[in-house]
């Protein structure tokens, strides 16, 4: 039973690692937050939030994994905790920006785009139920 906790908390981090990066992606869709010209850069912040949610809980997930490993020394452990830590930071950071930079380069500025010509910007139909989604959990 204890030989499969590190697998098990290894998928766990991988998987919340993945979906940082996805809600990242998803950010650069519903807003730019760097320039705040395209879309709803609010709405961008707020979903940027839950992508660091994610984070660090997929390093915490891998430090656990490190922690439940059957190595002797206690200091590896922790270096690997460490190491571990700080590899899904660097991930989350240069992988998870890049995915932004995507999202509002193939999302709002295709759309920016079209709306140009036809002389409207309209918002992704998702953003309308993720904004009714974070009014009712802060108003709870």
């Amino acid at each position: 039973m204890r030989a499969s906790a590190p697998v098990a908390l290894c998928a766990i981090g991988v998987t919340l690692l993945l979906a940082a990066i996805g809600l990242s992606f998803w950010a650069g869709c519903t807003g730019d937050v760097k320039t705040g010209a395209l879309g709803n850069p609010v709405a961008a912040l707020q979903i940027e939030s839950f992508s660091a949610v994610a984070a660090l809980a997929a390093a915490l997930a891998l430090v656990g994994a490190v922690s439940t490993l059957r190595t002797r020394a206690s200091t590896t452990r922790v270096k690997l905790g460490v190491a571990a830590a700080f590899a899904v930071a660097v991930l989350w950071v240069t992988v998870g920006l890049e995915a932004e930079v995507q999202g509002v380069k193939q999302c709002l500025t295709a759309r920016a785009n079209v709306s140009a010509q036809r002389g409207v910007f309209r918002p992704l139909p998702s953003l309308s139920l993720l904004m009714h989604f974070m009014r009712s959990t802060s108003e709870a």
